[in-house]
């Protein structure tokens, strides 16, 4: 019985602690099991109300799509976006996305901004690898 209080006490602590949340950017990285995320950079997060944020490439297969942007807001992502003067136009103008090439998905507190030639499915497949892990 005491082994399962400790392993109780231990679990929440765990929980409470926050263990899986995706705080940082490189914690989504780290996150994302099916794809692979490599060369990743600092970029300008707190222009849009980040909280953190990188640049990456993502492979799968043999591909490589560059200029991957991920950030992480305080919160809803979206929301904290929306309500952001330099982030507002992103979320405001999807067409105006695709029209050069990008997609932008949100999972809870992460914002995916894709650069190139429309890999909608792309960005589909790294919201989907976030909800599975």
């Amino acid at each position: 019985m005491k082994l399962f209080v400790l392993y109780f006490i231990a679990m929440m602590l765990v929980v409470g602690c926050g263990a899986g949340a995706l705080n940082t950017a490189s914690d989504v990285t780290e996150a994302l099991d099916e794809h692979t995320v490599e060369e990743c950079s600092k970029n300008d997060f707190e222009m849009i109300g980040g909280d953190s944020g990188l640049t990456c490439r993502v492979r799968t297969g043999t591909q490589y799509f560059n200029f991957i942007e991920i950030y992480t807001f305080d919160g809803n992502a979206k929301e904290a976006c929306k309500s952001n003067e330099f982030c507002e136009p992103i979320v405001d103008a999807p067409m105006a996305l695709e029209s050069i090439g990008a997609s932008l998905r949100f999972h809870d507190n992460v914002m995916i901004l894709l650069h190139g030639d429309n890999h909608a499915d792309l960005v589909e497949s790294l919201i989907s690898d976030l909800q599975n892990g």
